[in-house]
């Protein structure tokens, strides 16, 4: 920005341009599946190759129709759908007061409820927990609960898999006592998912046929969707240079996050 006082380099536009170019040079997308759309064929194994087969193609194609929502070069439509994903945590405050109504919280559409914006998939396989609270741990279990959503859901439930498998919920000794809840809040988005598949099929989450995506298949669509990370996510001595050092922060109170292990991230 040159030279000059505070007053006149640090102004709302300065800042901003300067969070801009580090956002501009903060993209992640030099994946695998890129290097493989430019036409080198040997970027990806074989199980990802049918994996997107199965994630492009729709259901009549025998796939899983997944870019009927997770379209273009980020994998997004950015708009809102109902897939009935698991409903845990403390909720925005809807219905009985811990449940979270998506955009059904700014709208007055009765059919917005439980819709939820769809996330891009670049670099979603280091993104876990997955869905909008957080509720499944893997990729493994998204993809079952596309497949198998009735399926999915009642195992999750049965099993109190959020009190088991997240550590944000496992560590809280009353986890059990939302159990009740979490089956109204989720029970409720599951129909809401239903009710959008009968009323608005061109909307809604795809029927897929299970007997077509099988197990096998899931994996190769698991496999497919690690295709989507940058490299350079998986080395920090790459992504640490968007990392401000302890020494570089301007005063005492910059936060360094650490894994469960206490290990820098």
């Amino acid at each position: 920005f040159g030279e000059g006082s505070a007053e006149q380099l640090v102004t709302f536009d300065n800042i901003a341009a300067a969070i801009a170019a580090y956002q501009r040079s903060a993209t992640f997308v030099a994946s695998p599946w890129a290097t493989y759309v430019r036409g080198d064929n040997a970027a990806i194994p074989d199980a990802a190759k049918r994996g997107a087969l199965f994630f492009f193609r729709t259901t009549a194609q025998g796939g899983a129709q997944c870019s009927a929502c997770h379209t273009g070069d980020t994998l997004t439509n950015e708009r809102h759908h109902a897939l009935g994903f698991p409903q845990v945590g403390p909720g925005k405050g809807d219905g009985a007061g811990n449940d979270d109504f998506g955009r059904g919280r700014e709208t007055p559409v009765a059919l917005d409820r439980y819709r939820f914006r769809t996330p891009s998939l670049l670099n979603v396989e280091l993104t876990a927990p997955y869905g909008h609270s957080g509720a499944y741990v893997d990729l493994d279990a998204v993809v079952a609960h596309y497949v198998v959503p009735d399926a999915t859901i009642s195992a999750y439930l049965a099993g109190r898999t959020w009190c088991r498998s997240l550590p944000q919920f496992a560590a809280q000794p009353d986890c059990l006592a939302w159990a009740a809840d979490v089956t109204r809040n989720t029970n409720a988005a599951m129909e809401q998912m239903r009710a959008i598949r009968a009323s608005v099929p061109g909307d809604a989450m795809p029927v897929v046929d299970p007997d077509v995506i099988t197990s096998a298949a899931a994996s190769d669509i698991t496999a497919f969707l690690r295709t989507l990370t940058d490299p350079c996510l998986r080395d920090r001595s790459c992504f640490g240079r968007w990392i401000p050092a302890p020494a570089d922060a301007p005063d005492s109170h910059q936060l360094n996050a650490v894994d469960a292990n206490g290990r820098a991230l």
